[in-house]
């Protein structure tokens, strides 16, 4: 469900930085694009990332899985979010940020949203090749 503070345009948005984050590829069909993953075929509008637990949670654990630096965590008032640099004493953080659960955010929402702002992050400041962190 689209809330108040999810606009249908950051929802939309947001669902194609995920998709493509998740590798599902577009596919250019007679009738507008789709995204396939293995055979499952997605009308833009059938991607469910910002309303079900289900959709959000694989891509949470491929942030996680990224490396030791990223660290996607839910607790009960807040999600959030924090890659760490370097290894020094006190940390030196890249990407630290987190969304309170409100009673106008549910949990699920405030993980879609910090996600989106760890994706527009992510493709801003780490390019493939950066990949591999320096231990």
């Amino acid at each position: 469900m689209i809330t108040p503070k999810l606009k249908s345009e950051e929802v939309y948005e947001g669902q194609k930085l995920i998709a493509n984050f998740m590798s599902l590829h577009i596919k250019e069909v007679n009738y507008g694009n789709v995204y396939c993953y293995g055979d499952n075929v997605y009308l833009p509008n059938e991607l469910e990332y910002y309303k079900s637990w289900d959709w959000i949670m694989p891509v949470i654990d491929k942030i996680n899985g990224l490396g030791k630096e990223f660290s996607f965590a839910i607790f009960k008032t807040y999600v959030s979010l924090t890659v760490e640099k370097g290894g020094k004493m006190y940390k030196d953080f890249s990407f630290a940020y987190s969304e309170y659960i409100t009673a106008e955010q549910t949990g699920l929402e405030a993980a879609f949203k910090l996600v989106i702002k760890f994706l527009d992050w992510y493709y801003k400041n780490l390019s493939v090749k950066n990949l591999v962190y320096q231990k």
